[in-house]
């Protein structure tokens, strides 16, 4: 029995492949292949940010619950051979922080081979350092957060010092695993191969629609949501959302704040190259991992202006006058209330803790 297990990384088309096996487990199925019933399901199968198919291997794994993790391996092996199939498959980003801590791997993969894994193929898509950079922290700071972009690329980025682990453990392969390693590409196409053709062996699920998958808002409308924020707290959310619907060919060209972000967080990572290039052993000869576009890095020193379009104005607006009506205010009251009374909670409990 085999156990392929995709780790991500996060931001490189996880969700994607995720909602290609939910709603492809037939066709999976038909070529060997059990993919898991998952808890998240649901949002796999819409294109939604998932966990996922591991359900509870990750808490497992972090507690080091060697039953847990048992009987969550055990299951997906016994419902493998209900369906007469050879080969478990499970994605789910979260473990790529767990795989780079070599106790925890050596602890899945003793626990799988036990019951009759008797062999662990391990995938992660990765991109270069500086774009990876920018997608993640464009992520993490639409709702308000991380204003300091300097900040959090010195301080909170931890990619790179993940990589690092993960490739210790990788040289170390103390267990004999079997591991792959591919570069990113915004490219459906090419996803899909890399993982179902070149990773697994199977023959690519025909994906005749490609669901738009954590779609994601421009660098100058993540400024615009910091200043939006002082102004109308607790109600990122909805901003968030209707930039977010907004179609890519209504928005203003974004290029000049892109370029400056990738730019400063290519100057604070370059730091990072040789360990790069260590991981990189590991990738296909002509999918080597970089930094980033150095000329980036060279670009403007003060912040470019903000560009929005027309369009994009007036749909902020909208959700200005709204939030300055009696409903729209009354939501950031209740929110505010909530939020200061969630803190009083947790001081209490905090302090009886003590």
């Amino acid at each position: 029995m085999n156990l392929y297990i995709h780790i991500g990384i996060y931001k490189s088309g996880s969700s994607f492949l995720q909602h290609v096996c939910a709603t492809q487990r037939q066709v999976l199925l038909n070529q060997g292949i059990y993919f898991p019933v998952s808890i998240e399901d649901p949002k796999m199968c819409k294109g939604l940010i998932s966990k996922g198919n591991a359900d509870g291997l990750e808490q497992a794994l972090k507690k080091e619950d060697n039953q847990k993790i048992r009987t969550i391996l055990m299951t997906w092996l016994n419902k493998a051979r209900v369906e007469g199939v050879h080969n478990v498959l499970i994605s789910a980003e979260s473990l790529v922080h767990l795989f780079a801590i070599q106790s925890k791997i050596d602890l899945l993969t003793k626990i799988a081979r036990a019951i009759g894994f008797n062999q662990l193929h391990i995938m992660g898509f990765f991109r270069d350092l500086a774009e990876h950079a920018l997608s993640t922290y464009k992520h993490r700071a639409k709702s308000g957060k991380h204003e300091d972009y300097i900040n959090w690329i010195k301080n909170e980025y931890e990619t790179p010092e993940l990589l690092k682990s993960l490739h210790s453990v990788v040289t170390s392969n103390s267990l004999n695993l079997n591991w792959t390693f591919r570069k990113f590409q915004k490219n459906s196409r090419l996803l899909i191969e890399g993982f179902f053709v070149d990773w697994i062996g199977i023959e690519a699920p025909n994906v005749q629609n490609k669901p738009i998958v954590n779609q994601s808002v421009t660098a100058s409308e993540l400024k615009m949501l910091h200043h939006l924020k002082l102004c109308y707290p607790f109600v990122q959310d909805f901003f968030v959302d209707d930039f977010k619907k907004i179609p890519l060919d209504r928005k203003a060209d974004d290029k000049s704040w892109t370029d400056f972000l990738k730019g400063t967080f290519t100057n604070y990572l370059n730091k990072h190259e040789k360990d790069l290039n260590k991981l990189n052993l590991f990738f296909p000869v002509n999918e080597s991992l970089s930094i980033g576009n150095h000329q980036d890095a060279s670009a403007v020193i003060d912040e470019p202006v903000i560009q929005l379009s027309d369009y994009q104005i007036s749909v902020m607006m909208r959700r200005i006058r709204f939030f300055e009506s009696f409903f729209g205010k009354s939501i950031i009251v209740r929110r505010i209330f909530w939020h200061r009374l969630n803190t009083i909670i947790h001081i209490i409990l905090r302090h009886e803790k003590l």
